[in-house]
């Protein structure tokens, strides 16, 4: 009988170290979609601040005809602008 109980402790150990390795790689990728969810969110706040601070720094469309146009061309003005 001496000689099945090691090779039944040696399955036990075995299937425990498995046991253990699974619920370990378990909770790992938990936690690694968790820490990636996080780590998008930032990355995507900086992206939508950047194109915020671009879409700022762009020049306007003037709504207004400037000055030197006379009135009678106002309208192709306009046209040619595309402000109605």
């Amino acid at each position: 009988m001496s000689a099945v109980a090691p090779k039944s402790f040696s399955q036990l150990r075995l299937f425990a170290s498995f046991c253990a390795m699974a619920a370990g790689g378990w909770v790992g990728q938990a936690q690694k979609r968790e820490n990636d969810a996080l780590w998008q969110a930032h990355f995507r706040a900086q992206w939508a601040a950047r194109a915020a601070a671009q879409e700022a720094a762009k020049p306007k469309v003037a709504t207004e005809v400037p000055e030197i146009i006379p009135a009678e061309l106002h309208g192709v003005y306009k046209e040619l602008t595309g402000t109605h």
